[in-house]
């Protein structure tokens, strides 16, 4: 054996004599099993193939191999929505956002309490109930108050019905894994707690994964 060539277990008679081999095919055995792969010859040497033994670094290597956790297939990611709300990082079901527009003018609505309801703002010439979910999440937008200017305002949709809510900072789509979702720290007040579905990490930075349809629910009980 020479320069780690694997040991010969038979005569390749196929790549000299046989179909394979350059020179003229001149086994005389083609002339009843016209292809090699039907001669007894070429069977036997498979079959010899498989029954070597085993290399010393085969186990090893086998086990190495089975041992690392399986590919992540595309199938198994989900799609989110990233944005910030003050300084907090959040992320929704990427499927209930509808659009991301500039921040338009609000029409407050007397006589509701709801602390979280902004009031109604236009979208392509209908009225959008908007909500601030930093309100809703606690979240404190100190030690800055952003303009309309430089808020966006994210149009999302659930069980068919619209709603808008403004965001600090659009960070844009993104893919997660399952796996990966983590649970919310133990610092995470209760009232956020209760929308957040888990953190995900997102370029080196945790994102809250908000629970949108408990988010909606709330939204639509504060609406009375």
């Amino acid at each position: 054996m020479e320069n780690g060539a694997p040991p010969t277990f038979f005569d390749a008679c196929w790549n000299t004599v046989g179909v394979f081999g350059r020179a003229s095919r001149t086994c005389p055995r083609l002339k009843t099993v016209i292809h090699c792969h039907h001669c007894p010859v070429f069977a036997a040497a498979g079959q010899r193939l498989f029954d070597r033994p085993l290399p010393d670094d085969y186990r090893q290597e086998f086990t190495a191999t089975w041992a690392e956790p399986p590919a992540r297939e595309a199938g198994d990611t989900k799609g989110a929505f990233a944005f910030s709300l003050a300084r907090e990082r959040v992320a929704v079901p990427a499927a209930t956002v509808r659009e991301v527009l500039p921040m338009g003018p609000l029409h407050r609505l007397p006589g509701r309490n709801f602390a979280a309801l902004l009031g109604l703002t236009p979208v392509h010439g209908r009225l959008e109930p908007c909500f601030s979910l930093a309100v809703l999440l606690g979240i404190d937008a100190a030690p800055r108050e952003e303009s309309q200017e430089e808020q966006r305002l994210i149009v999302a949709a659930v069980d068919g019905e619209r709603f808008a809510f403004p965001a600090s900072q659009v960070l844009g789509m993104v893919r997660y894994s399952a796996a990966d979702l983590a649970e919310p720290p133990v610092t995470v007040s209760n009232a956020r707690r209760r929308f957040t579905q888990g953190v995900i990490v997102l370029n080196g930075q945790d994102h809250a994964l908000l629970d949108i349809q408990a988010i909606y629910h709330e939204l639509r009980r504060g609406l009375g």
